[in-house]
């Protein structure tokens, strides 16, 4: 019986640890815990991303690794917890019911499964840039790999943007650390005297408008403001070959590792002619050995190809910044030395906005494998989401902002054919296809009417049009005529077209005309239709040519109805 019951604890506990989540791509969020002391411990709610209590409102505190990879194995029991470290930031979570007091705290991540790095995500630029350090013989905690990362970015004159652990050797200790450093965007404040100097002028000018081209030229200044430094580009070629190298690297060092576990099997197989124990004892150590530094040479080259595939990024970014510098800089030339040439300026714009589409497409590329790849939990996305809404938003800030100057330049309006990208759809680009009319002046047409009315000798009377009420008697507004229009100095100005509308009578007569014919053509067809068929059915088929009996019939084809038609077919 004692058996029995052992065989169904052991079976229940089996089911138990196979029905365990494996991968946090499962869940929502990542499991975490906070522990304070004198504080009741709380956890991430892996579905709602809330901090919440522990259920028997414990208030566990240690320092001791293994023990808080313990707890968080008990406040996660459906999930398969295998290590923790700490997060990178503090949090502040909220202390009672209502909310009413709060600390910081530095939470646990409860590592899940087998572990993968973080992936690191940052604007590829020349702002920021991506590395890693990994050393198999140095097995330290989180605190030391932070403290490494700050080294190497102020070592570069730059600050730790992010960073993550890389490979654990044990309970909260690991073997590495990838980071991105950036460049510091410290603005200078401005003084006091340099305020209260640019104070008074500003005040000035600005209750005097600006002209148009102050107006141009600030646009512009904005513009080139906005222009990336020039570089040399990069060439990508070259990490087709780093790939290849790389891949070559790593099927060395595995060939290499089978070589020695052949190699140890072979020797297994001797001693086990002598002592098979001790044989299956060496071959297993050899062989946890052997499994041991695989999963290091694939991590290595994991951590390599994720470096190689950030510096690519780097220098695609690099390529269409060098590009982006020549098309801004000839479309603010152009503006600024070729107003009158729209030609040139409507074409460097396309450039620009060409390097803009490409910009954005490469964006949306790398958006889209991280949306794809696996492994990719929420977290991660959102952040990606977020680096990908951002970048959007800085190209089409560049496109409006070319667009804004394109709109102060008279002489590209209504020449421009094409259209902008998709992404920028709510930027206003109508007055670029629309020439901008202004309606000639009415006194030049007026004295152009004077003089051909001279030049036909026509007197005052002549001229009035025939159809014209005398001054004198009431008026009334004739339909289908349009009404003068006055023009500033009070005088009638009509605009009639004499040949237009001779042209539109003739029309309408011949119309009419052609019309009635058809109408007469189809009752003459359907007249002579109806005769023809009242004459064949008094058709009546002769069998006899008797002179009588054909001076009957001819009589019955003239329509005469004689009875004595009968007393001669009798």
């Amino acid at each position: 019986m004692a058996l029995y019951q052992l065989f169904v604890a052991v079976f229940l506990l089996i089911m138990a640890q196979a029905e365990k989540i494996k991968d946090v791509q499962n869940l929502n969020f990542e499991p975490r815990i906070a522990i304070g002391n004198g504080k009741v411990s709380k956890h991430i709610d892996v579905a709602s991303g809330v901090w919440a209590d522990d259920a028997n409102k414990e208030q566990f505190w240690s320092s001791d690794p293994k023990e808080i990879l313990k707890f968080c194995q008990k406040t996660y029991p459906n999930i398969e917890v295998t290590n923790i470290v700490e997060a990178n930031d503090n949090v502040t979570i909220c202390s009672g019911e209502d909310c009413t007091s709060s600390y910081t705290v530095l939470p646990y991540r409860c590592l899940v499964g087998k572990f993968e790095a973080d992936a690191m995500s940052y604007p590829f630029d020349a702002q920021c840039d991506f590395g890693y350090v990994h050393e198999t013989k140095t097995c330290r905690n989180h605190a030391y790999w932070n403290e490494r990362a700050n080294q190497i970015c102020r070592g570069k004159a730059k600050h730790l943007e992010n960073y993550g652990i890389l490979l654990p050797c044990g309970t909260d200790v690991f073997t590495g650390v990838e980071y991105v450093c950036c460049k510091k965007s410290v603005e200078a404040a401005p003084t006091m005297e340099s305020v209260e100097a640019e104070s008074a002028p500003d005040s000035v000018e600005s209750t005097m408008p600006k002209t148009y081209h102050e107006t141009l030229e600030d646009l512009l200044n904005k513009f080139g403001a906005h222009i990336p430094k020039l570089s040399k580009g990069c060439d990508r070629s070259i990490y087709n070959a780093k790939t290849e190298l790389l891949h070559g690297e790593k099927d060395g060092k595995v060939k290499k590792l089978a070589k020695d576990l052949n190699e140890a099997k072979s020797r297994m197989e001797e001693l086990k002619k002598d002592d098979p124990d001790q044989a299956k004892a060496l071959f297993k150590k050899t062989l946890e050995i052997y499994q041991g530094t695989l999963k290091n040479i694939e991590s290595q080259a994991k951590l390599d190809e994720t470096r190689l595939s950030q510096e690519k990024k780097e220098c695609v970014q690099m390529n269409l910044n060098h590009k982006k510098h020549l098309a801004m800089s000839a479309f603010v030339d152009a503006v600024r030395q070729h107003k009158n040439k729209p030609a040139k300026i409507i074409k460097t714009f396309q450039r620009f906005m060409n390097i803009l589409e490409n910009d954005q497409d490469q964006n949306m590329r790398s958006l889209s494998k991280k949306l794809l790849s696996k492994g990719s939990r929420k977290e991660k996305l959102m952040s990606a989401r977020d680096l990908f809404l951002k970048h959007l938003n800085l190209v089409k800030s560049s496109l409006k902002e070319g667009v804004d100057i394109l709109k102060k330049v008279e002489s590209v309006r209504g020449k421009i054919k094409f259209d902008l990208p998709p992404f920028a759809s709510d930027i206003d680009f109508e007055f670029a296809h629309k020439p901008k009319t202004t309606p000639p002046p009415p006194t030049e047409e007026h004295s152009a009417t004077e003089g051909r009315d001279e030049t036909l000798g026509l007197d005052e009377d002549e001229k009035k049009p025939e159809n014209e009420h005398d001054s004198t008697l009431p008026t009334e507004d004739v339909p289908g005529k349009p009404a003068p229009r006055l023009s500033k100095d009070g005088k009638k100005h009509h605009h009639d077209h004499p040949l237009k509308s001779r042209a539109v009578f003739a029309a309408v007569i011949g119309l009419s005309c052609g019309a009635l014919v058809i109408m007469i053509v189809i009752v003459l067809a359907l007249f002579f239709r109806k005769g023809s068929s009242k004459r064949n059915t008094k058709t009546v088929i002769a069998e006899d040519d008797s002179q009588e009996k054909r001076h009957l019939l001819k009589m019955q084809e003239d329509g005469f109805e004689n009875p004595t038609y009968k007393f001669f077919a009798n």
